[in-house]
Parts: C-alpha cells; structure tokens; sequence
C-alpha cells in the first residue's frame, strides 16, 4: 500500500521541476552506480569464497549439483551463472563481472520501489544512496551471489507493495517469483521471504482489523482469509517453485550447514551490543554514515508515526526483527552482514524516507514562497553530505583497507588476501629441492587459494624433488597472518625478514637438513581404522601383502569418512617433514583430498595439540597416477605424530575405487 504523504506543506510536494525530472537523474545515477562497480574490478586477486565459485563453477555442468551438495551449503543459481562467464575461460574482471551487472540493476529496482511505496523523490534518493553505499558497491566487486540478492529484494518489496495496491494476481505471482530466486540464489534469503509475507499478513490483518466494526471474532477470522486468500495462494506457489530445490537444500544447508552450527565450538552470537553495532556499521559504511543514516531513519519514523503513518515502523520491525530473532533461537557461530544483504535495500529506503520527510518538515519553517527552496536545499545537502561521506569510505575500499566485515570472527573473508602477486613471487623463486611449509591463521588456504595461480611445472618443481643431504635447504614459511613466532626452527636457521601480499605473507629460512625416513607399519593389520559408526561401505586390502612401501586398494560401496592411523613417531617441534603418496583415483574437495594425507600431533602428555593437512596434488601421469604432496614442520609443543590417511564421503561419488602406492614419511633427522 502506497505511504501517506506528508500533505501539511503542499510546497514540499511540488518538487517537479528539472532537477526532480526523473528519468534523467536516473540515468545518471546508474551511471554513477556503474562506474564505480567497474572501477579496479579486477585489481585484487581471488579471496576465498570466489576461490571456491571458481572450483565449483569449473566443473561440467553434470558434476556442479553433486559439488554443491558434497561441499558446499549454496543453491546452485550462481554458479550457472558464472560457469557462462567463464565457460571459455576465467580471470578476475570476468568472474566478478556478473556481480557487478548485477549490483548495478539494484539501482533502478530500488528508485521504482521507493517511488511505488512513497514518491518519485524517494525513489531517486534510495537509487542514490545504493550507486554510492559502500556495501552495496563491495558486494559488486566480489564474484560471489551476495550482489543478487539487493535486486532481487528491492524487487519483491516493490512486487508487494503492487499486490497490496491492486490485489491483482499478477503481482502476488510476482512476489512468489522474487521470492524463489533468492532461496536459489542463497537459503539464509528465506530470511527475506519470512519478512516479505511477514509484513503482507500484517498489514491486511490490520486492514481487516479497521473493516471488522462491530468486532466479531468469526466474521473477523473469515474476513482475514478472505482478503489474505491470494497471498496465501503467492506463499503456496512459492513453496511449489522451491520444490526443485528442497533435496539439495536439504542436504548441503539443514544436515550440513545447520548442523555445523548447532555443534560449533565457537562462541555463539547473540544479539547484543556488539552484534548491533557490527551489523549496523556495515549496513551504513562507516561510523559517520551511521550516525547521518541512523538519524535519518529515526526522523523518519517519528514523523511518519505523527501522521498516523506506521508503515516505516512496520518496515523496520519485520525485517530486521525477524533477523534478530532468529539470531537469538539458533546462536550461530558466526554472522556477518553478508549472510543478510537483503537488509541493505531496507536500510537505504528508510534512510531515503526520512530524509525526504525531513526535508518537507523543514520547509514549514520558511516562508510559503520559499518552502520549495528550503525542501530542495534540505534534501539536497542530506543527499551531498551522505555521498561525500560514501565517497571517502570507498576510497579506502579500493586501496584495500578497509574492513571487510565487522561482523566475521574469523579470517575468512579476505578480500586483499594478495593470492596472486604471492604466486608470482613464489613461482619466481621457487628451486627444485625447496620445502614449502605453511602456517598462520589457517594453514589449509594458501596450497588452495594460490592453485588458480600457479602452474603445473610450479607444483612440480615445488613439491617433488628433494634437496642433497647436508645441503642448505631453502624453507618457505607461507601463511595468513604469519608471524616471526610461527616460524619454528629446531637448529640454528637464517630467516630472511617477512615480505607481505596483503594478509599473507611468506619468510624464507634456510639450513642444512638432512632426511630420514619415519617407520611406517609393515601390515595392513598394524594399521589404526577408525570408520563412521554403523556405516560400513570401506573396503581396503593389500594388492601385495608386506609390500614396503604399502601397495593397497580402496574401495567405497557407500558413502563413509573412513581413516587409517599410523602409529606414534616421535617428533620435535619445528622439525620438517614430506609425506608423499602415488593415488590413482582421487577426489578432490575444496580444501582437501580424498584420499587424504595429514599428520596428528601430541604432546608429551599424549594430548592432541594440531592436526596438519596442507596438501598438494600433483598432475597426473600418462597411466593416471598422481602424486599427493605432504610438507610442513612440527608445531610447537609436538612430541609425536601420527600419519593419517582419510577417505570422505564424497569419494563414493566421484571415485569409489582408489589405489594407492609408494607411500612415504621423510622427517628431518636431528642431532640428539
């Protein structure tokens, strides 16, 4: 239903001179918009959630579906979308570009649902404030699907608000349309669906409730359903195009994703003062802008609410009051903004809305004569000053530093992760007999996160050939994050001053070391195998029995994690390994392999203290062999190790027979 205006001042509604026309200055907003989505698009190299549309987008077309449910908690809508972009091959202004389209259509679908909800003023003020708002602009530079949802979202509110006006069937279909493609484009956008037919039912129940004199609670109930019975229809039709989906979803987003988060370890997030200001820090862009944006909103509804108007506080209350309240019944691990980007169009409508109104609440302060002038003066320096504030905050965003999300508690959104110039620097330095060992926060990302870099000759001359005996081994510490406390040397060793690439960073060390291999059991017998409780479907024998190294074959009849466990080696910390391993059938997931190398590490006490599973895999051969590559060093506090061979559930879809041979642990050998 369309807003009351403020109707005290008709000067403050009579803006329809050129500078309100608006087509034109719609234009020239999405130019704008435009220009400042594509500007650097490709500057930054690949942060770890494009690293994984990459993964899974490279895929056929009949692997993506699979993919998706066996490693990641996404629908599937995006990634088709990018494997068209990159069906002839990818670089970063290519994969991120469909974001950026996307981004940029968020600005005209905003202006017509502010016109349609308010006036033409307010739609021009919301598509302003999206070309310039920091986080919408972030959001179109990453080949993520996090920019479809602003469009998609200011399209089902301006769906609604033509529903609620007309009644017209067209427009409810529209509504469960919108709807559905946000669930396939990312399932936490129920959120929005739950809002969106939220605030329909309550506003024809209010509609109902006005009508319903004298009250009668039968009349009253069949009345509801008689004005809600097409939005009951939109929800039903809704349900129905989701249909497809609800198998993958319920996969890889209840039994994955949901489960992950009832079980974490993490501390859960609750709505408090922290989570608010994270939120609400992102949602504006900086301090000042939310302090200016937050004013607005405020001014806003209380001059709605002196009008009798409370369709803004019911705009605020069921769209951000469902996302706090779902916060607080499931405690997730984590929740930053981009999990609700589907708030942003909310956000910059009610900052829209009040600046308009109070532009036209100022104008009854100035003589009749110049009300108009003062409305446009108001609203235009509002406008100026919320822009300029954008414009210094996306200044930063292009040189890399700002902060990516107040809300995240982890290291993963690294959008200046620097994965390319580090591959370059490595691939030009890099010697046949050099160790790679990776550490800092998250060790598992770099051997990830520089694949789409790296060629295979590097994956070769990195991680095959060994060094001489005696020899002064080249060691590259790599890690996010990385300190000179992460690098641990058991013997004296010359480490070289960090050299940084954004979040990462990479320290040479250099030693004599000398190798020796560790004592693998001689059986299959002698061998630890833990497998899922109640799951049988492993089968492994010795294709050559007290073969040295171990010759065995694999097999999955169903999908099970399975792991075979050396026994204890002992260990110092900072000491290097390699465990290599020739397989021929391997699956690859996102940060690991299946089968799997890693080594579990104790302390002296026999607790377990860090597992590591920093892997590469090399090409395969003319006969389909391919070497899995094990480096790294001890951490602290190491006093043995075990060697770890895993077999994940995904492997029975890609490859349930596997091979394996030549399986070798070398260790640093040190003077005792």
């Amino acid at each position: 239903m369309r807003m009351r205006q403020i109707r005290d001042h008709e000067p403050a509604m009579k803006i329809t001179s050129a500078l309100w026309r608006a087509r034109p200055l719609v234009y020239a907003i999405i130019l704008l918009g435009a220009a400042l989505r594509f500007y650097q698009l490709g500057h930054f190299s690949l942060w770890d959630g494009e690293i994984f549309t990459l993964f899974i987008s490279q895929k056929p077309l009949d692997l993506i579906l699979p993919a998706l449910r066996d490693f990641g908690a996404h629908p599937p809508m995006w990634f088709f979308i990018t494997r068209a972009f990159n069906a002839f091959g990818w670089n970063e202004w290519m994969l991120r570009a469909p974001a950026a389209l996307v981004g940029i259509l968020t600005i005209p679908t905003l202006y017509l649902a502010g016109k349609r909800a308010e006036n033409r003023i307010v739609g021009l003020l919301a598509a302003l404030l999206c070309a310039v708002a920091p986080i919408a602009v972030l959001y179109s530079q990453v080949g993520r699907m996090y920019s479809v949802i602003l469009p998609l979202t200011a399209l089902a509110l301006y769906a609604l608000t033509r529903a609620l006006q007309t009644r017209a069937w067209l427009w409810w279909f529209a509504l469960a349309l919108c709807s559905a493609l946000l669930a396939y484009n990312q399932y936490l956008s129920l959120l929005a669906v739950g809002s969106a037919y939220l605030m329909a039912g309550l506003i024809l129940f209010a509609q109902t409730w006005q009508r319903a004199r004298p009250f009668h609670i039968g009349a009253f109930v069949r009345e509801f359903f008689r004005r809600s019975a097409r939005m009951w229809a939109s929800f039903a039709a809704f349900f129905i195009l989701l249909a497809p989906l609800l198998p993958l979803m319920q996969k890889n987003f209840f039994q994955r994703q949901l489960v992950r988060e009832a079980t974490t370890t993490f501390t859960p997030v609750t709505v408090n003062a922290d989570f608010l200001r994270a939120l609400f820090l992102d949602l504006a862009g900086n301090e000042w802008l939310l302090l200016l944006s937050g004013l607005l909103v405020f001014a806003g509804i209380l001059l709605s609410l002196r009008k009798r108007d409370y369709r803004s506080l019911l705009l605020l209350v069921t769209w951000f009051g469902l996302v706090f309240a779902v916060v607080t019944v499931i405690h997730p691990r984590r929740f930053p903004s981009r999990y609700v980007l589907h708030l942003v169009p909310i956000y910059l409508l009610l900052t829209a809305h009040g600046l308009y109104l109070l532009g036209a609440w100022a104008s009854q302060f100035a003589p009749r004569a110049n009300a108009t002038q003062v409305t446009r003066a108001c609203v235009g320096l509002g406008a100026a000053l919320l822009c300029l504030l954008a414009f210094l905050e996306l200044a930063s965003m292009y040189r890399g530093t700002q902060e990516i999300s107040r809300g995240e508690k982890t290291t993963a959104l690294l959008l200046n992760g620097g994965w390319r110039e580090l591959a370059h620097y490595l691939n030009a330095n890099v010697a046949p007999g050099d160790l790679i060992v990776y550490g800092g926060d998250g060790p598992l990302r770099p051997p990830r996160f520089i694949a789409p870099y790296v060629s295979a000759e590097y994956q070769t001359r990195a991680h095959s050939a060994s060094a001489p005996d005696n020899a002064a081994q080249k060691i590259w510490w790599v890690g996010v994050n990385l300190s000179a406390n992460d690098i641990v040397n058991p013997t004296d060793t010359q480490v070289a001053p960090l050299r940084s690439f954004g979040d990462t960073s990479v320290a040479l060390a250099t030693r004599p070391v000398q190798w020796q291999s560790a004592p693998l059991p001689a059986s299959l017998e002698k061998w630890q195998i833990e497998v899922e409780p109640d799951k049988p479907g492993l089968t492994v024998r010795e294709t050559q029995a007290n073969a040295e190294p171990p010759i065995w074959s694999v097999t999955l009849s169903a999908p099970v994690n399975a792991r075979l466990l050396s026994e204890p080696v002992r260990v110092a910390p900072g000491q290097l390994f390699r465990v290599t391993a020739r397989v021929r059938g391997v699956s690859e997931g996102f940060y690991d392999f299946s089968p799997g190398l890693s080594l579990r590490f104790y302390n002296a006490q026999g607790k377990r203290v860090a597992d590591t599973g920093a892997q590469t895999l090399l090409p395969a051969d003319a006969a389909g062999w391919q070497t899995l590559v094990l480096d790294g060093a001890a951490p602290p506090n190491a006093a043995t190790a075990r060697l770890v061979i895993a077999w994940s559930a995904y492997s029975f879809t890609y490859a349930p027979q596997t091979e394996m041979i030549d399986l070798r642990w070398q260790l640093e050998q040190l003077a005792h």
